[in-house]
């Protein structure tokens, strides 16, 4: 890059280290709240169009009603559609287009239920109501007619699949002590379970609707996965995030959780719109010794190089992001799971223009810990560049606040790379 680059940029450095900060908040990101909902928290969240969406929650186990809410203008209001009092906490809801939908709920002294919706909720329709014998841990949802869902009982559980809207099953798996908690289908013929969520938990892929499955060693269980074609696919579990390109047989990591104070990176939930731009929750930057405060993660390049959105502070959301849902490249909401303490209601944000403008990068790496004497911001190489390059720079003390911009040869700003706490050291980005 040329010289009046770098001259901004160590201008911004030199002057942020003695705390100069400037008092613009993010953008892009705007506030909204679900109804008191006593001590629920959020399981899911699944919108069919821009305005049109819904929520499952947990049970409150004051009341011992867990819910499902629903919003028409986009998540700016929200109204409980459905209430189920028997003591259940609903795991999915997922919808096929803005009228059918499917609830699922587990965990209850009476029973466990599945619901089913087919006038956009307003009316649901209890399809099963079992005791003792079926929990419904995870559902995926073909179309309005075709679904599954899996049990990890040792007897009665397994894989069941469903060809008349939750009428009538059939069993499509039974392995004992290695039943799936998890399951997702990318059409009615491809699709996987897994047992756990660990990187020795079994992970079972099926080519013909579920007849047959087969074990794939060595590449561990999800906590979610998400195919964009039959081959091209990603997952998270453990807060890492991985991708294949051979339709689930072997997974490479396009990001490994890491900690690098006050910033703490991982993803344990994300959205994929294509090859290319994926969303991410599981981050966050710590406020002090016990509080944190959620970031929004995003790649533009598949996963080669991630940074991650900050939301204004006003909205004093803590904690980490747990839901995540987007429709397209602008319009997207991002929830936490529970409420917190120093708001009414469980809250998240949502975007109709694609998030902040700032997207600050996170391939930050510390190469010496040697307390330099000066602050210094080195020259960067290699210079000029496109599109990569790598900038070091030392910080003499410690908890200094560090911000690193670049600007264009005309002196417009282009990206926020770093504004954070470092310790004593020399980093690269």
């Amino acid at each position: 890059m040329f010289k009046k680059i770098l001259y901004f940029a160590s201008v911004i450095v030199i002057f942020s280290s003695f705390n100069f900060r400037d008092n613009i908040p993010p953008s892009g990101w705007y506030q909204q709240f679900m109804p008191s909902l006593g001590n629920a928290t959020l399981s899911d969240i699944s919108f069919p169009d821009s305005l049109i969406g819904y929520a499952s929650t947990t049970r409150d186990t004051n009341t011992h009603n867990s819910y499902i809410l629903k919003t028409t203008n986009g998540g700016d209001n929200w109204f409980v559609s459905l209430t189920d009092p028997f003591n259940r906490n609903f795991t999915r809801v997922k919808f096929v287009n803005v009228n059918t939908g499917y609830a699922a709920a587990k965990y209850s002294s009476v029973s466990n239920g599945l619901y089913k919706t087919t006038n956009s909720g307003n009316n649901w329709i209890l399809l099963e109501d079992f005791k003792d014998l079926t929990e419904y841990e995870d559902i995926s949802v073909i179309n309005a007619e075709t679904l599954y869902y899996v049990d990890d009982d040792f007897f009665s559980g397994g894989v069941y699949k469903s060809t008349n809207g939750g009428l009538n099953w059939t069993r499509k798996f039974d392995g004992g002590n290695f039943n799936p908690v998890k399951i997702y289908m990318y059409n009615e013929r491809i699709g996987f379970i897994t047992r756990g969520t660990s990187s020795t938990s079994r992970f079972y892929k099926t080519t013909n609707s579920g007849d047959n499955w087969t074990l794939i060693p060595n590449t561990g269980g999800f906590e979610k996965l998400k195919f964009i074609d039959s081959l091209n696919g990603y997952k998270c579990r453990e807060l890492n995030f991985y991708n294949t390109t051979d339709g689930g047989i072997t997974w490479d990591t396009l990001l490994k959780s890491f900690l690098n104070y006050p910033l703490s990176y991982g993803i344990n939930n994300f959205n994929v719109l294509n090859k290319d731009t994926i969303w991410g929750t599981g981050g966050f930057i710590a406020i002090n010794s016990n509080q944190t405060r959620g970031i929004i993660q995003i790649t533009t390049n598949g996963g080669k190089t991630w940074g991650y959105q900050k939301v204004d502070t006003s909205f004093n959301i803590r904690g980490v992001y747990g839901l995540i849902e987007f429709i397209n490249n602008n319009i997207g909401w991002v929830y936490n799971i529970e409420k917190q303490i120093s708001l009414p209601s469980i809250s998240g944000v949502h975007t109709v223009t694609g998030g902040d403008t700032i997207i600050h990068l996170v391939d930050i790496k510390q190469i010496s810990s040697e307390i330099p004497i000066n602050f210094k911001l080195y020259q960067n190489y290699p210079n000029p560049f496109n599109p990569k390059t790598k900038i070091s720079f030392s910080v003499k003390r410690e908890k200094s606040i560090i911000k690193l911009q670049v600007f264009d040869i005309t002196g417009k700003f282009v990206s926020e790379l770093v504004n954070q706490n470092f310790s004593a050291g020399t980093y690269e980005v």
